[in-house]
């Protein structure tokens, strides 16, 4: 059993561990090889390493370990682990001076129409749940664009925040669809448990942007400036990931509190392009239904909470 686990992090935030003793020290290695060796990992923090070292030593002699301070010096830098339960950790170094090269974003794995979920399990990229990992990332992606058209205007500064918030917590929302209940671990689906909290958040914030729109009287056809406009194209994608979600949750692979975060979701960004439009002096277009003569009406910030027919 061989794995090498590469880092993308500096010497200063990666800490290599390796037993000095001429005997292994399996209790302490092994430890370090089952939390490493699994299934998407990440890079430990020199914090958590050095808790792992202390687990560690606590079984073992302390003067068969080095100190931490002496592990790597200050010259070299950290490419990868390499590590085999005969010998250990081996810290692979390199001059600092050299460059160094992080994770390749092509891995190949992927080539037969396969990858990989959170919890190491392997599937086909059409199943259900990559077409809502999928979902997730274009909403995401597209909140980046509408962000960068917020970022402009200095008086959407504080829906850009939250915007920049809303984008993280989709990344735990990916976390805990890529690890499906009924085949994961029971300490890999508490890590990505998603808390009620953030829903109460997204309701907490249109209830504060809502005191600063006049009363909804009109359907709107999307627009509304850069930003407007933008935050509607945000908002049909949270409705089609909701959507995506909703087969995952009824087959108990996927919590319902992320249902309800993806559900308020759409409605904050429908508050949030009024907000836009009104903050920017934009103006918006009123629906007009066929054989009306009153064609393009425009009015200022008065969307409907939900004109695509959802509740």
């Amino acid at each position: 059993a061989h794995c090498t686990l590469k880092h993308i992090r500096t010497h200063t935030d990666v800490c290599a561990f390796k037993s000095t003793s001429p005997t292994p020290l399996p209790q302490f290695d092994m430890k370090i090889w089952r939390l490493l060796a699994k299934p998407g990992c990440r890079s430990f923090s020199h914090k958590r390493l050095l808790s792992i070292w202390g687990q560690g030593s606590s079984r073992s002699s302390s003067s068969s370990l080095p100190s931490p301070s002496s592990l790597l010096p200050t010259s070299t830098a950290l490419s990868f682990f390499s590590f085999s339960p005969s010998s250990g950790w081996v810290p692979q170094v390199t001059s600092s001076s050299q460059p160094r090269r992080g994770f390749k974003i092509y891995t190949r794995t992927g080539d037969t129409g396969e990858t990989s979920l959170f919890n190491g399990k392997r599937a086909q990229k059409t199943a259900q749940t990559f077409e809502a990992l999928g979902n997730t990332d274009e909403l995401n992606s597209f909140i980046g664009v509408a962000l960068q058209h917020c970022e402009k205007a200095a008086a959407l500064k504080a829906l850009g925040d939250k915007l920049r918030e809303i984008q993280s917590r989709l990344l735990d929302v990916g976390s805990h669809i890529a690890t499906p209940k009924s085949s994961s671990p029971p300490d890999r689906v508490r890590a990505v448990e998603f808390d009620d909290y953030h829903v109460d958040q997204l309701e907490t914030w249109m209830d504060e942007m809502e005191t600063e729109l006049p009363e909804l009287k009109n359907f709107i056809l999307p627009g509304g400036g850069d930003a407007g406009a933008a935050l509607h194209v945000v908002r049909s994608v949270a409705r089609r990931t909701e959507r995506s979600v909703i087969p995952l949750v009824f087959e108990g692979d996927v919590d319902k509190p992320v249902l309800k975060y993806l559900n308020r979701l759409s409605d904050f960004f429908f508050v949030a392009a009024r907000l836009a439009a009104a903050k920017t002096n934009e103006m918006e277009v009123v629906y007009v239904s066929s054989g009306t003569s009153n064609q393009g009406k425009k009015i200022r910030s008065a969307v409907p909470r939900n004109a695509d027919g959802s509740e």
